[in-house]
């Protein structure tokens, strides 16, 4: 089989010889790289002094790849702050593209690197996204199978986490 261009945008590979027979678009009619703005918050409970950097992304088709560090820096009024509950987790917010609403493939979970000043006794870091949506959150699982809880922050702490994240696009 051949690869053709289209005389409109993209790649068309339907002249491939393939064995799948539920494909549903043999067109690659997106591919897009750029830059966006990463905002780390609590779901709840307080404003941070500082929470934005630069992430970059990569879109091809429907697949979107966003890698950045989300940062935070806790304000010195707060003490310390932990719930155990899991809308008072993590998110980051201002994703490039809006994610497919279906829960299946909406929820991808992000690869989560390094990270600074985010104690997480009793827990594994851990986060998804959420379907028709511009975030993912980022939480503790308990090692004891209890409810997923926020991580433990420090007042003054500067919080920085490394991530990447794929998902779907609509």
């Amino acid at each position: 089989g051949t690869i053709q261009l289209r005389n409109s945008p993209g790649i068309d590979f339907s002249q491939i010889q393939t064995n799948d027979s539920g494909m549903t678009s043999e067109t690659l009619d997106s591919y897009e790289e750029g830059t966006w703005t990463v905002t780390l918050n609590p779901s709840s409970g307080f404003t941070p002094t500082s929470n934005t950097s630069t992430g970059y992304y990569t879109k091809i088709g429907r697949l979107v790849t966003v890698i950045g560090n989300a940062i935070m820096t806790i304000p010195s009024s707060l003490g310390s702050y932990t719930n155990n509950n899991t809308a008072f987790g993590l998110a980051v917010t201002g994703l490039p593209f809006t994610s497919i609403n279906a829960s299946s493939q909406g929820r991808s979970a992000p690869v989560i690197g390094v990270t600074d000043s985010i104690d997480t006794s009793g827990g594994t870091l851990a986060g998804h996204g959420a379907a028709n949506s511009t975030q993912f959150s980022i939480f503790v699982n308990k090692d004891n199978g209890a409810t997923r809880t926020s991580p433990t922050l420090s007042a003054n702490d500067s919080i920085n986490i490394h991530f990447c994240f794929t998902y779907i696009t609509p």
